[in-house]
């Protein structure tokens, strides 16, 4: 038992080189089967599996995933780690191969398994929601992914905490999840906890909802956003910046569809000196 547990821990080094590859395909034709027991060659395998699938190598990687999961099922069942594990690396397998259909059953059997096992704020149990979600996403189906995401961003602050890059990633899913279902509003937020209020991307965020909003007829709650974007786009990247000369023109738009006569005063004075900064800027 020693010397397969040794052979177990070689191959796994060997998998960190994947120059190794065809060389553990080889040795697992030819020796593996008498070389480590049943259950230490299909953790092998399924880390085989794994390391092929991120190699690009999915078509290979997709029965040997297959058979680990199959045979932990049998030896050490559903529930156990390293059948969470196997059954993982199986669903990502077949995600990346494009089988959606077959990928998604497993996802939800392995976040399940994951929730009996360890409860909703382990580490592990967020990335099945994660993977979930994801998946749920690609094939369109957004009002399921939605409140997975929520679950994952709720239970990741709780166990890594607001700042941490798992939390922050989530966060940013949900924005961009929240966004194509037309809900900008809701994402805003989101994007401000993972960027910060000064970012490129919140202040590309700010001016996009308060284009919406005013685009929607809702001009008074528009204006307090393309001022927030003025005032940080002319702190953070100046005056002749193109951004932020868009953004003046955008509260501008804003002032003179609110109109009297301090708005549309206003909006000329605004006007007037996006002209003024284009010409500069020309120049």
């Amino acid at each position: 038992m020693a010397q397969a547990m040794g052979a177990a821990g070689a191959l796994k080094a060997l998998m960190s080189q994947p120059a190794a590859l065809p060389i553990l395909g080889r040795w697992m034709q030819a020796e593996m089967p008498t070389a480590l027991p049943h259950l230490e060659m299909l953790a092998v395998m399924s880390n085989l599996a794994q390391l092929l699938t991120a190699s690009g190598k999915t078509d290979e990687a997709k029965p040997l995933a297959l058979e680990a999961v199959d045979g932990m099922r049998e030896i050490i069942g559903p529930d156990s780690p390293q059948t969470l594990v196997a059954l993982s690396n199986l669903a990502q397998t077949l995600a990346s191969l494009g089988h959606f259909d077959l990928a998604e059953p497993l996802m939800r059997e392995d976040l399940e398994h994951s929730l009996r096992r360890h409860g909703p704020e382990h580490p592990d149990t967020l990335v099945s929601f994660n993977n979930l979600a994801q998946l749920l996403t690609l094939r369109g189906n957004l009002d399921e992914a939605e409140p997975l995401y929520r679950k994952e961003l709720r239970h990741s602050r709780n166990t890594h905490g607001a700042e941490h890059p798992r939390t922050l990633i989530c966060a940013q899913q949900l924005a961009a999840l929240l966004k194509a279902k037309g809900r900008s509003a809701e994402a805003l937020p989101l994007i401000r906890s993972v960027h910060g209020d000064k970012h490129p991307r919140t202040l590309s965020a700010i001016c996009a909802l308060a284009g919406a909003l005013h685009s929607e007829g809702k001009a008074t709650e528009a204006e307090p956003l393309a001022r927030e974007a003025v005032a940080t786009s002319l702190s953070v990247l100046g005056a002749t910046h193109p951004f932020a000369l868009v953004a003046r023109v955008q509260l501008a738009s804003v002032l003179r569809t609110l109109g009297g006569p301090t708005n549309e005063a206003e909006a000329e004075a605004l006007h007037g000196v996006y002209q003024g900064g284009a010409a500069q800027k020309m120049g």
